[in-house]
């Protein structure tokens, strides 16, 4: 049995970071995730506002009008937007409230390759991952995947008083 400590012999088992140094911690690691409904509403926030805006992502993107833009439903899963670019060139687009890991970049290129082999014109397509922020495992990750980017987004917001 795996948990049995009399089957690891003389293995040293390797703490975790101190939380109280600073030095010893890695920098890129994700903090922990808020809970799930807050994250699913701020995606969905964001999602609901790149649908009307998809220029702010890229110039030239737009919605092909024979697929849902939002939320297109495939056997492997759910696109967060698909959309056209000014080329006429497929983008899946996978949205992330918060950190994208490297389930995002499997996620998305999963997607990506069901594009190219069910939808008209599916071998010119691209993939752009949106996030808060992402890990240097990702961001090392994508640029051996051509037609794969990532893009960070940050929002900002303000009260002033108008007296």
């Amino acid at each position: 049995m795996l948990s049995a400590k009399e089957n690891w012999g003389d293995v040293a088992t390797v703490p975790g970071p101190a939380t109280d140094d600073p030095e010893s911690a890695e920098t890129e690691v994700p903090p922990p995730p808020p809970p799930p409904a807050a994250l699913s509403l701020l995606e969905r926030d964001l999602q609901k506002f790149l649908t009307r805006n998809l220029e702010v992502i890229e110039k030239g993107l737009r919605p092909d009008p024979a697929y849902q833009l939002e939320e297109y439903t495939i056997d492997v899963g759910r696109i967060d937007l698909l959309c056209k670019d000014s080329r006429d060139n497929w983008v899946v687009i996978e949205l992330k409230a918060d950190w994208a890991g490297d389930d995002a970049v499997g996620q998305i290129l999963g997607y990506m390759s069901w594009v190219k082999e069910h939808l008209p014109n599916g071998a010119s397509v691209r993939g752009i991952i949106v996030c808060k922020n992402t890990t240097g495992r990702v961001k090392a990750a994508i640029k051996w995947v051509p037609g794969l980017s990532v893009k960070r987004f940050a929002l900002n917001f303000s009260i002033a008083d108008l007296g």
